[in-house]
C-alpha cells in the first residue's frame, strides 16, 4: 500500500522533476531512487531492452527500491545506538536499539518502498544533532540538524510536525549557554545569532533547492494543492471535540502498544514513569519528547487520524527511556543479576519473535498459494475478472485476458461475465457488505476457491489485528495474508466443456 512504483520515478526522471511535474509525497526520495535506478537506466541507453516493457527489468527497479529501505532501516537502528550513545553509556543505547529493531511494523516497513522509513532515518539522524546541540552548541550540529530535518520534511511531508516546537528547547539551551558566556546577553542576542540564523537559512535553500522551486514552481504548488486538498480528504476518522480527541489518544496507546508488543510497551512505559519521577536529573533525555509532543499537536490533532506506522517516530524515542531503564535493570553491581539477565533473555525472544511474525507471515502469505492454485486450474486464454485493489490481490501477469473493477456493481459484472473472479473480501472501501450485495450466485458464479494459510508460529495474523470483525488497530499489516475467494461462471464455463 502506497509504495512509490518505478513507474512513478521514471514518469519523474522523463519530465527531469521539472514543468510541472508533482507528486503525493515531496521529490527527495524520488530522487534517491532514481540514483539507485541509473545502472539500469545506462543499460536502458545502450538499447539493451526496454524497462517499460520488460517485466523483469521492472521488478528489479521495485526490488533496489526496497533494498533502499532496508539499508535506511538497518541505518535507524544504528542511529538510536550514537544518539544513546550522545544521551547516556553505551549498554543503555545497546538497549533502546535493540527495542527499536524488535518492533513490528517497523520491521514490516523496512522491507517496502513506502516513505514511512526513508523519512523517519532523516528524523533519527537529526536527532543526534539535535542532542549534540543540546549539550555542545556547536555550529556544525546547527547546520547538519537543519539540514537533516529538511531531508525529513522533504521526504514526507506530515514530519514537518516533529519540528515546529523543536527549535523552542534549542532557543532555550541556547541562551543559557551564551548567557554562562556572556552574562549580560539577551533574548534577542540569542534569536538574532548568525549560527541560529545561517542555519535556518541553509534550510530555507535546501527546502528550495529539493522542491525544485526555481524550474518547478508550478509542480511545487500543484503538490500543496493536492496534499491539503484531494490528498488529505477523506480520511479523517475523529470528530474534533474534546471526546473525538480522547479517543483518538486512546487509540495512539493501542497503535503504540501493537507496534512494540505488550513486554517492551510495558518496559518502555516504565522507563518513562521512572524517568519522569526522577525530574531535572533527566532533562536531556526529556527533550527528545518535544519533537513527539509536537508531532502529534502539530500533525496527527490535526489531521484527526492515524495508522500505527504514523506513531513510529514517537515508539522511537519512547525506545530510549525503554533502553535507560533496561540498562539499570540489569547491571552487574546489581542483586540477583543472573535471575534479571534470564528475564531479560525472555523478554528479548518474546519481541524478537514478535518482529519475526512479520517475516513468518509474509512468508506464508495465502497468495502464494492461490498463485500456485490459478496457475495449475485455470487455462491461460481465460478471462480473470479482479476485484478490488490490484496490490492486494495475486499476481496474474501470465493470464492473456484480465478485466479489473476497483470499485465493482452488480451490472458491470454481468456486463462483462468473466471467466472467473478474484476478491479480497477484506478490501471492503468502507462498505462491509460490499461483496455480498453484488449477487454473485444469481449471475451463476460459484466458490472454486477460499483460501488463507493457517497461522503458523506468528504473535499476531490478520485475525489479530481485525477483531471479530471490527478493526481495531489502523495497519498495513491487515493486508498480509488475506483471505482470497476464486468464484467461477459455472455456465460459460460448462458451455466451454
Amino acid at each position: 500500500m502506497d509504495e512509490i512504483t518505478p513507474t512513478n520515478v521514471l514518469k519523474g526522471i522523463d519530465q527531469h522533476f521539472s514543468n510541472g511535474w508533482h507528486g503525493k509525497y515531496p521529490p527527495l526520495h524520488y530522487y534517491i531512487l532514481s540514483l539507485s535506478y541509473s545502472p539500469i537506466l545506462l543499460l536502458e541507453r545502450l538499447h539493451f531492452f526496454d524497462i517499460k516493457t520488460n517485466l523483469t527489468v521492472y521488478t528489479w527497479l521495485f526490488i533496489l527500491g526496497r533494498l533502499i529501505s532496508v539499508i535506511m532501516g538497518t541505518a535507524i537502528v544504528f542511529l538510536v545506538y550514537w544518539c544513546g550513545c550522545e544521551l547516556y553509556e553505551r549498554r543503555a543505547a545497546l538497549f533502546a536499539a535493540l527495542i527499536t529493531a524488535f518492533m513490528g511494523p517497523f520491521v514490516y516497513y523496512a522491507k517496502i518502498t513506502n516513505l514511512d522509513v526513508p523519512y523517519i532515518f532523516w528524523f533519527v539522524l537529526s536527532l543526534v544533532f539535535y542532542v549534540r546541540i543540546l549539550k555542545k552548541h556547536l555550529f556544525v550540529d546547527y547546520l547538519l540538524f537543519a539540514i537533516t530535518a529538511v531531508c525529513a520534511i522533504c521526504t514526507k511531508d506530515q514530519a514537518y510536525g516533529l519540528y515546529i516546537l523543536t527549535p523552542i528547547p534549542i532557543l532555550i539551551s541556547r541562551h543559557y549557554h551564551q548567557k554562562v558566556l556572556k552574562p549580560t546577553a539577551g533574548l534577542w542576542q540569542t534569536l538574532l545569532d548568525w549560527q541560529i540564523l545561517f542555519a535556518f537559512g541553509a534550510a530555507c535553500f535546501l527546502f528550495s533547492l529539493i522542491h525544485n522551486v526555481l524550474f518547478n514552481f508550478s509542480g511545487f504548488l500543484n503538490h500543496l494543492k493536492l496534499i491539503f486538498g484531494a490528498g488529505s480528504q477523506g480520511y479523517q476518522l475523529y470528530p474534533n471535540t474534546l471526546t473525538g480527541h480522547m479517543h483518538m489518544l486512546w487509540q495512539a496507546l493501542k497503535h503504540l502498544q501493537f507496534i512494540f508488543g505488550w513486554p517492551m510497551f510495558i518496559v518502555c512505559l516504565l522507563g518513562f514513569a521512572i524517568t519522569l519521577g526522577r525530574g531535572k536529573s533527566d532533562l536531556l533525555l526529556f527533550a527528545l519528547l518535544i519533537p513527539g509532543v509536537s508531532y502529534y499537536l502539530f500533525f496527527v490533532s490535526v489531521v484527526l487520524y492515524h495508522y500505527d506506522r504514523f506513531l513510529i517516530p514517537f515508539a522511537i524515542i519512547l525506545a530510549f527511556f525503554g533502553g535507560k531503564i533496561l540498562a539499570e535493570w540489569i547491571s552487574p553491581q546489581r542483586s540477583w543479576y543472573k535471575c534479571r539477565l534470564i528475564l531479560f533473555g525472555l523478554l528479548a525472544g518474546y519481541s524478537f519473535w514478535y518482529a519475526a511474525s512479520v517475516d513468518i507471515n509474509m512468508s506464508n502469505d495465502s497468495r502464494y498459494y492461490v498463485e500456485r492454485w490459478m496457475a495449475k486450474h485455470i487455462k491461460p486464454d481465460a478471462t480473470i475478472g479482479l476485484i478490488g485493489l490490484r496490490g492486494c490481490l495475486p499476481r496474474t501477469t501470465h493470464f492473456k485476458h484480465i478485466q479489473f473493477f476497483f470499485l465493482p456493481s452488480g451490472q458491470s459484472i454481468e456486463a462483462a461475465r468473466p471467466d472467473y473472479l478474484v476478491i479480497n473480501p477484506a478490501i471492503t472501501f468502507g462498505s462491509p457488505d460490499l461483496y455480498d450485495k453484488l449477487g454473485l450466485t444469481e449471475m451463476g458464479y460459484t466458490l472454486a476457491l477460499q483460501y488463507r494459510s493457517q497461522r503458523k508460529w506468528a504473535l499476531f495474523d490478520h485475525e489479530t489485528i481485525l477483531k471479530n470483525g471490527r478493526e481495531y488497530i489502523y495497519s498495513n499489516l491487515d493486508k498480509i495474508n488475506p483471505k482470497i475467494k476464486i468464484y467461477r461462471l459455472v455456465d460459460k464455463m460448462d458451455q466451454k466443456q
